[in-house]
């Protein structure tokens, strides 16, 4: 199709047609995600604003000022940054990124990963002798597949994805250095379920590598664990301290695995959605389906690569197709089979909520056998093709046109019989949003045909006709199915006045009552109509709640860090939340460091604290309550029998006065002068030491001195001078 356009003329030099196959990436992604890219907009859903944005913008803060952080003592009660895989603080293009404005860096981060992902593909499809349009394809797909536009929420993820096909282009190139270079990158990015993939992705790039380099490649293979020690020893060193998604010993979480049914997802990707039924006599029952099957639900990468799998595994040579079936196979088996490991390694397995994200190794099979299928189909003008695709495949495509044709009429006689409520109602649900898909998949399968009876070159304008109804059908079928997974935004337009517009102070942090944080989190994922929703995430984004506030420096003492729970701040913040004594709570926020309360609209502790706002939520008869406390201090000295009586779970008989210090931190260092003898709680260095059931930080001061702390690593090597 682009030959006859005169377009191959323009890009047969390599380095034009590389600077022509960029430009088209870069005009899908930015057209694919325009409201997402948006400035105008607010980045509002789920981990983006509560987590993201709030790591950027401290590790661009620390990179400025000449270091790599290995504690955020603003967040939470201070918690582990260096360990923590998704903050991507060993990741040294994050470093880049972080250095702009915190919702700039975050939006070029994603873009530019993106766009590294989809020139990789497209590369690896140059390599693979796929034409022109083939590479285009290959790139535009990999960058629509819906596991990577759904990790457009996670830094740490689409950055890790983006280095698996050039880490199979070098492969297959032949450049061991190369490659080993860009598993270590996936793998220092953060992306730590792809730290489980990576033997599997590693041994994938070894077996399609040249034969006569595989010894090198098997050198750089042994390098790798070196190189990427620091991510995840820290990792391992954060979660034993840590419970993964807030677990204990004796409890397990809901592992979300990839099984036989949710194979329906690579053909209608919306069929395990929500949704409420009408039924003939006006009843209406809801069916709640979305978190039984968890991240399954990310697989479809359009149904043209899943048709022309075969053909690539029919043509390819057995070396090259057995790597395909590791890809795709090994996808399948890590996805679904992960649950059993668990029982006989609980302690590692514990980590691992969602095995059935590693369903994306199916997905980089078939988008690796994507450009080699297309070779076949499409051959260059100079090649010749030993298949005869057109003549040995045409009957396939025809074959399935059939079956889909009988497919869509057994579905629509299914679906009218659940309206009579003899069949289960996901048949009408299904058929409302995959008729599309049976329509896609005609198409394909009917212009593969029928380019089968009449060889594209037979007849250029039938032949343009034909490719450019498949491109056209492919793009719409990848827009249609996959560009509802890239996260939700508002617009811009002040609702409410913001929280923290006015306040005169920032050195403390937020506490929110757990029912006031519940009422928040519930009204962001539950709404009537996709109105009400953008309205709620609109109210969200512009008041500041419930994490934004560390976009403006402030931040949470229960703060939102998935998915890392620490047990001792957790309990904790539940003595809190139990605690009904006006003085004993005073008491307790004052020593957490906490300045500001948010608390729901009937919490009864209201004096001596000075109500800042009340805002009421949208859609709902509820109001949120935000509070100055009476008391705040950042540190707060007590005698050693008080400080025993309080981890016994005793309120101290004599309340201390609060004192407050002037902590400063340079870099990964904290200064502060204490003057009289006593025992020191600072909030800002929760989680460093260990004591049983707080998780304070502590010391015992015998005199007057001037301490200075070393952190070397959040849980280890601290030193005292």
């Amino acid at each position: 199709m682009l030959n006859g356009f005169g377009i191959s003329r323009f890009v047969s030099d390599k380095c034009a047609r590389f600077f022509f196959v960029s430009i088209i990436l870069c005009v899908w992604i930015f057209l694919a995600g325009k409201e997402f890219w948006s400035p105008q907009r607010d980045l509002v859903f789920r981990d983006i604003p509560r987590m993201v944005l709030p790591n950027l913008q401290f590790l661009g803060e620390s990179i400025r000022n000449g270091f790599v952080p290995t504690i955020h003592p603003r967040r939470g009660a201070g918690t582990p940054f260096l360990a923590d895989p998704q903050t991507s603080a060993l990741y040294p293009p994050g470093w880049f990124f972080s250095l702009f404005e915190q919702k700039d860096a975050f939006r070029l981060h994603q873009f530019c990963h993106l766009f590294w992902l989809a020139l990789g593909w497209a590369l690896v499809a140059s390599h693979l002798g796929s034409n022109l349009l083939g590479i285009i394809l290959t790139g535009v797909t990999a960058a629509s597949a819906q596991p990577h536009l759904h990790g457009l929420e996670w830094t740490f993820i689409t950055a890790g994805a983006s280095w698996v096909p050039w880490s199979f282009f070098f492969a297959l190139r032949g450049f061991p250095r190369l490659w080993g270079m860009c598993i270590t990158m996936s793998i220092l990015s953060g992306h730590a379920y792809l730290w489980v993939m990576a033997p599997l992705l590693a041994l994938f790039g070894i077996a399609v590598s040249p034969k006569e380099q595989r010894k090198v490649f098997l050198l750089c293979l042994f390098l790798i664990p070196s190189l990427t020690a620091p991510a995840w020893i820290g990792y391992m060193t954060l979660t034993a301290e840590m419970k993964p998604h807030g677990l204990h010993d004796d409890k397990f979480p809901q592992i979300t695995v990839f099984e036989p049914r949710h194979l329906a997802q690579f053909l209608i990707p919306k069929f395990f959605r929500d949704f409420k039924f009408r039924h003939l006599d006006g009843k209406i029952t809801s069916h709640f389906r979305w978190g039984d099957f968890g991240w399954a639900r990310n697989c479809y990468v359009g149904l043209l690569p899943i048709l022309l799998f075969p053909i690539a595994f029919i043509e390819s040579p057995f070396l090259l197709r057995m790597a395909i079936v590791l890809l795709a196979m090994g996808g399948f088996v890590f996805a679904s089979c992960t649950i059993f490991l668990r029982n006989f390694f609980s302690g590692l397995f514990q980590h691992i909520h969602h095995p059935a994200s590693f369903i994306q190794l199916a997905v980089w099979g078939i988008l690796f056998s994507f450009p080699i299928a297309w070779k076949k189909c499409f051959p260059e003008k100079n090649e010749s093709s030993s298949s005869k695709y057109q003549f040995s495949y045409k009957y396939f495509f025809f074959f399935v046109f059939i079956l889909t044709l009988l497919c869509f009429v057994g579905h629509l006689h299914f679906s009218e019989l659940a309206l009579y409520d003899e069949m289960d109602p996901i048949w009408n649900f299904s058929y409302r949003i995959g008729w599309k898909s049976y329509l896609f998949c005609g198409i394909l399968c009917l212009v593969m045909g029928l380019i089968g009876l009449k060889p594209v070159r037979a007849k250029k304008k039938y032949g343009r006709f034909l490719l450019g109804v498949l491109v056209i059908c492919h793009f719409f079928d990848l827009s249609e199915n996959n560009f509802w997974v890239i996260p939700i935004t508002a617009p811009k337009t002040p609702v409410q006045k913001d929280f923290f517009t006015d306040l005169d102070s920032s050195q403390g942090k937020i506490w929110i009552s757990q029912k006031a944080l519940s009422w928040v989190h519930g009204s962001m994922f539950h709404g009537d109509s996709d109105i009400s929703l953008s309205e709620r995430n609109s109210w969200i984004a512009n008041t500041s709640f419930p994490n934004l506030p560390a976009m403006q420096e402030r931040f949470q003492l229960n703060d939102y860090n998935p998915p890392f729970a620490n047990a001792a701040l957790a309990a904790w913040l539940n003595k809190l939340e139990k605690t009904k004594d006006s003085r004993t709570l005073n008491f307790l926020l004052s020593i957490s460091g906490v300045e500001f309360a948010i608390t729901e609209e009937q919490f009864s502790l209201k004096e001596p604290w000075k109500i800042v706002a009340g805002k009421k939520l949208p859609g709902q008869p509820l109001q949120v309550q935000f509070w100055k406390t009476s008391n705040f201090s950042l540190g707060t000295l007590m005698s050693l029998n008080d400080l025993r009586a309080l981890d016994s779970g005793f309120t101290p008989k004599f309340y201390p006065l609060p004192v407050v210090f002037n902590i400063k931190w340079v870099g990964n260092k904290c200064s502060l002068t204490l003057d009289p003898t006593g025992i020191l709680l600072m909030d800002s260095l929760f989680n460093l030491f260990s004591m049983e059931t707080l998780g304070f930080a502590f010391l015992y001061i015998q005199k007057q001195i001037k301490l200075r702390f070393i952190i070397n690593n959040p849980y280890f090597s601290t030193q005292f001078s």
